[in-house]
Order: structure tokens, then C-alpha cells, then sequence
């Protein structure tokens, strides 16, 4: 194992990267959380980089538009909308 993130309060859904080194996640805790990876196997650093909270929302599903950009898509169970959200 490289490092590890206690990265939300409840449940992971869905977790995304791009090749810039961000993560992005999701939890039943509503929240959308961005980490930025950096360094090697040897030396892995992990910094929390932004949070965004979708008020009673069971947040299930993240992806990055693009690999190498910062857009995300996030749904929600029992919910027709996706949401798009700039990371950075």
C-alpha cells in the first residue's frame, strides 16, 4: 500500500483521477472531496484540495470530462440531474 485517506465520514461510492494527480470522491456524507496526489510509491503525498457539499444528496457516481482537466461530473441516487463542478 502507497498511503491511505480517511477521506469521509461515511460510505465511498465513487472515486475518479485524471493525470494531473487529483482523486476525486463521493460518500453518502454528501460530499464531493478533491485530493491532489503527488511524488512516487516510495514518497506518496496527499493533500486535500476542495470539498462541496450537496445538501441531502446520496452522492453515487464521479468522473472526470476530460483526463487531463479539472471538470467533473457527480450524480446522485433517485435523482435525474447530473451536476458539473470545476475542480480546480
Amino acid at each position: 500500500m502507497c498511503g491511505s485517506i480517511n477521506a469521509h465520514a461515511r460510505c465511498i461510492n465513487a472515486i475518479d483521477c485524471n493525470e494531473q494527480g487529483l482523486l476525486a470522491s463521493v460518500s453518502d456524507d454528501c460530499y464531493v472531496r478533491i485530493w491532489k496526489l503527488s511524488g512516487d510509491a516510495e514518497n506518496l503525498q496527499i493533500s486535500h484540495e476542495c470539498n462541496h457539499h450537496i445538501e441531502n444528496s446520496q452522492l453515487v457516481g464521479i468522473k472526470f470530462l476530460n483526463l487531463s482537466r479539472s471538470d467533473l461530473a457527480v450524480s446522485a441516487y433517485d435523482s435525474s440531474e447530473v451536476t458539473i463542478f470545476r475542480a480546480i
